[in-house]
């Protein structure tokens, strides 16, 4: 049996003894095993698939539990499969298992805290098991890089494919479909996932002909994080999108269509190829998958914004119905509408006459080498042979094996393949970066997240980037930073000088000089345009009639009168500067400070207007949220109403979280806001599996705080209660060891939930036994420890043999803690004291971390009550409506509200 690593170390610098570890099932966090492969099968069985794919999951599977946690020491580079969104795919190998894997490489500038709650994020992707979704073995976190390791496709993808034939034809792109749409549905309908990012690109293929979607948006987090920088593929993108409104899984039905669309013609569809050219490509490519010829499909594209701008304005592309079944250009007709209202919904078209024609011709069986052929053979195919050939052989043609995956290339190879438009061959647009993007297609979202936050947290206030000291990020800002300053110093000591870089730098600073000045404030702006003027200021530099050091210094003078006094020092050093190019600099720098300092300023200013107005403003914001998604036909409150609903089965069964029973109500009628405190319970112990309801989103980060500091300080209390149970009074006796081990213990388990429960209780024990028996020593004690020692190990080590909420110390202080909460919850629905909790005597055996108990309860309750002030009509709607339903197997219907 494999042993721990020797010579470890915990978080107070104590090294750990090596322990013996069980390498035969995979835990979570509470050391319980997360799926076995029975419990798989059963999952499988309830997918539409067929038996060999529910074969090549369950060997997938397995492979994963192999694998293991991932590390990036275990990771070899083979080779680079290409760049997307932000990121570089590798090719790689797996050391201990020999296991072939994709990796996806993304760069983001990202505080830890939130690098982490993306990492939590798509751990979402262990429970997406489709035979139409890449299979995902993990993701981790290095510096500033996020690795997300998934299953090796080794066709690679449409687009790679697109690039070697003339067009895929029509029978292998209505199998395509099937598999996209059943993959979307999956996402969708366990889930709650879009995609939002479906091209060829994201559509991968291996030579057992499986067609399998990649890179969808299971991650907020980690969308908004690379939305800043990667534009996405907004060659892809619906109208709404591009127009920045709200969008749904409707957009990648747009998305869909116009990938089909591509793929058909043999050429991104925008602007539309005439009818000569598809004429053209049906005469020299009758059937479809013949070899491209170089130089084909080269066309004259437009650039982003005019290419954006078609998008929106202009007719949608469609297909020629003298070459496509008209079940085929219906299809597209029906995705490509550019109004959500008229675009087809996902069920409409799962139950399309094209897509039923080939739902049951997904026939994913393994190529055997009779069933490959060479492309040569190609136009020696009847159509006829062509449409029975299963996906996998009529894949095979490509020889997909032999796709040769992009190599590094030399700075000379690069600049000469640049100058060779002419030999490229454009299967779909390039993919564009941008710098400034403000996420304008949620400004709802956003505008509502920011208001809750500075209503909420009396702290917040914005800040500048935070980079990791020593870290990728930091060099790579600091060295950009300094070679733009470089260059402005190279163009000021050139003969003769170059101003047009240093007159761009005084606009630039002159606009931030007047964004500092408050709105009354008319007259001092005007006096700022007047003193600079950029017309004359270039006149005067191009005529070398003017010294740089003449702008440096009424900037400081207007900074001086506009600073806060926390920027004096900055100011004064300013002013000491005699390089301009320095002094330049430190403006710019101090400037981005000083628009800080104005911008916490106004929130500071506007709080107590936002408090007075914040529960409005937030529910006729979230009214707008959901009339959109009913407008696209998605349930807004699905998860909303499937977590009132647990609460009420639970209370009807009597099975509430912490056997809490409420009093003074009616056996056969459970009161409303029992069923909605008891909902709250549930965030104690929450699954992550279930999708997090709509109403708390917008405090998740704040209601998983509440859940983590619950668990560990019932572990606290729960590892007390046993050495109370072992040692007698002797623990009890003395409060500064008790003191002392709580203490430590907070600090240990600032790594749980990230690392193993049994992990970290091994940690605790030797942590425990080590400073009690040294503390017990001055009191001549400690003899009860030594004789002890591996009782308290074994004991502790217990806790992690149990599902961690089963164990019988825990489940009482649970069972305290839930009661503890709920009595609250009554108490304070009566009662506005913020002094409420202090008062109320803590349960038994929490005694110990009382100020903790005091501060994390004291925060759940706050939110809880928030939340129902918020959302309470919602809330009364959709219990009044489970109510009514009586029967739990009866469908649900929209509320209207």
């Amino acid at each position: 049996m494999p042993i721990a690593e020797p010579n470890t170390k915990n978080k107070l610098g104590l090294t750990l003894p090596e322990v013996p570890r069980d390498n035969m099932e995979n835990h979570n966090e509470n050391g319980v095993q997360e799926v076995c492969i029975e419990r798989l099968k059963e999952e499988f069985n309830q997918l539409d698939c067929t038996d060999k794919q529910k074969d090549r999951m369950e060997e997938f599977f397995k492979s994963k539990q192999a694998v293991g946690e991932l590390k990036q020491d275990d990771l070899v580079n083979i080779c680079e499969l290409g760049q997307g969104n932000g990121g570089v795919v590798w090719k790689v190998r797996h050391k201990p298992t020999d296991k072939i894997m994709a990796r996806k490489l993304i760069y983001l500038e990202v505080k830890p805290a939130l690098k982490s709650q993306i990492i939590r994020e798509l751990k979402v992707l262990h429970q997406c098991n489709s035979p139409y979704i890449v299979g995902f073995y993990g993701a981790f976190a290095v510096e500033a890089q996020i690795s997300i390791c998934m299953e090796y496709m080794d066709g690679g993808s449409l687009d790679l494919i697109l690039k070697k034939v003339m067009r895929i034809p029509e029978h292998i792109l209505g199998k395509i479909t099937v598999a996209v749409l059943r993959g979307l549905s999956y996402l969708r309908e366990r889930h709650r996932i879009m995609h939002r990012d479906i091209k060829p690109s994201n559509i991968l293929v291996n030579q057992q002909g499986e067609i399998k979607l990649c890179d969808f948006g299971v991650s907020a987090q980690l969308i908004d994080s690379t939305l800043h920088t990667f534009i996405g593929t907004r060659s892809y993108m619906s109208p709404e999108r591009l127009e920045g409104t709200h969008y749904g899984i409707m957009s990648d039905i747009w998305s869909l269509g116009l990938s089909l669309v591509e793929m058909a013609v043999g050429r991104y569809p925008i602007p539309p190829p005439s009818v000569q050219d598809i004429d053209a490509l049906f005469k020299e490519d009758p059937h479809g998958c013949q070899s491209r010829p170089e130089g084909f499909g080269c066309h004259k594209g437009l650039a982003i914004f005019e290419l954006m701008e078609w998008i929106v304005n202009e007719a949608p592309p469609g297909l020629a119905r003298e070459h496509f079944s008209s079940d085929f250009c219906d299809f597209i007709d029906r995705c490509l509408k550019k109004s959500t209202s008229e675009r087809a919904d996902l069920n409409t078209l799962l139950n399309h006459s094209f897509y039923r024609r080939y739902e049951n011709e997904i026939d994913n069986q393994d190529m055997s080498n009779e069933n490959k052929q060479s492309t040569n053979d190609n136009d020696n195919l009847a159509d006829e042979q062509q449409r029975t050939r299963p996906i996998g052989a009529v894949l095979g043609w490509l020889n997909l094996g032999s796709v040769s995956p992009r190599q590094p290339t030399s700075a000379a190879q690069s600049i000469s393949g640049a100058n060779n438009n002419e030999d490229s061959i454009p299967g779909s647009p390039p993919q564009f970066v941008e710098y400034s993007q403000l996420m304008e297609a949620n400004r709802n979202a956003q505008n509502l997240q920011l208001a809750h936050e500075i209503v909420f947290n009396k702290d917040f206030e914005l800040q500048l980037p935070d980079y990791e000291k020593g870290s990728l990020a930091e060099k790579v800002h600091n060295t950009i930073h300094t070679a733009f300053w470089n260059v402005l110093r190279e163009d000021l000591e050139a003969k003769p000088p170059r101003y047009e870089h240093i007159v761009d730098l005084i606009g630039e600073a002159k606009e931030d000089l007047k964004s500092l000045t408050l709105p009354h404030q008319i007259t001092l702006k005007q006096q700022i345009d007047e003193a600079v003027n950029l017309e004359i200021v270039k006149k005067k530099f191009q005529a070398n009639a003017v010294d740089p050091n003449e702008y440096t210094k009424y900037f400081i003078d207007m900074m001086s009168s506009l600073c806060a006094e926390c920027r004096d020092e900055q100011i004064t050093k300013l002013k000491m500067l005699s390089d301009p190019v320095e002094c330049f600099r430190g403006i710019m720098e101090l400037l981005n400070l000083m628009k800080l300092d104005m911008a916490n300023f106004n929130i500071r200013h506007y709080r107590p207007l936002l408090q007075q107005q914040s529960v409005n403003y937030e529910k006729s914001t979230f009214e707008k949220f959901l009339e959109a998604q009913r407008n696209m036909g998605i349930d807004p409150l699905a998860a909303t109403y499937n977590w009132l609903e647990r609460a009420f089965h639970r209370e009807q069964k009597k099975e509430t979280i912490g056997s809490y029973i409420a009093l003074d109500q009616p056996a056969d009628n459970v009161l409303p806001l029992t069923i909605l405190n008891e909902a709250y319970m549930e965030i104690l112990l929450w699954n992550p599996t279930h999708p997090f309801p709509e109403t708390l989103q917008l405090d998740e980060i704040r209601f998983n705080q509440v859940h983590i500091s619950s668990m560990r300080l019932l572990i606290i209390s729960t590892i007390m209660g046993i050495l109370s149970h072992i040692t007698g009074s002797v623990l009890r006796d003395y409060e500064s060891l008790r003191t002392t081990l709580k203490a430590q213990m907070i600090i240990i388990l600032e790594d749980f939930p990230q690392r193993k429960l049994r992990d970290l209780l091994a940690s605790l024990g030797e942590q425990i036994v080590k400073t009690s028996r040294e503390e017990l020593e001055k009191y001549n004690q400690a003899k009860v420890i030594v004789d002890n020692e591996q009782m308290i190990k074994d004991s502790l080590q217990t806790i992690a043999d149990h599902k961690l909420t089963e164990h019988p110390v825990f489940k009482v202080l649970f069972n305290r803690y839930v009661t503890f909460i709920q009595q609250l919850l009554i108490q304070s629905a009566n009662s506005t004291s913020s002094s409420l909790l202090p008062n109320v005597a803590i349960p038994n055996g929490l005694t110990l971390v009382m100020n903790e108990v005091i501060i994390t309860v004291r925060l759940f309750i706050r939110l809880i009550t928030y939340n129902k002030i918020v959302f309470s009509e919602h809330y009364s709607t959709i219990i009044k409506q489970i109510q009514e339903k009586k029967s739990p197997s009866s469908r649900r219907t929209l509320p209207e509200q």
